[in-house]
């Protein structure tokens, strides 16, 4: 990893929290490959995934069975709840 874009990104990485693929582009063949073995080991409740350059991913892995819940990138929904 050169950069990250994220100053956590390296220390999730080392903790095996992310799966890196090399190159400027998410391969997500190495990503459906990686949540297949997962769903052979464990039993998955739920994928989250945003639609934005994946929803190829999420319907081929809904395909094999994999529940998939659209979880959109924005601020809202990384932001704290109302109290």
């Amino acid at each position: 990893m050169l950069e990250a874009q994220n100053a956590s990104y390296p220390g999730w990485a080392a903790a095996k929290h992310l799966v890196l693929t090399m190159g400027n582009e998410t391969d997500f063949q190495i990503i459906e490959d990686e949540i297949l073995e997962l769903s052979r080991r464990f039993r998955i409740m739920s994928v989250g995934y945003d639609p934005w350059q994946s929803t190829q991913l999420a319907q081929r892995l809904r395909a094999q069975e994999i529940e998939m819940v659209e979880f959109r990138s924005t601020t809202a929904n990384f932001s704290p709840g109302d109290h």
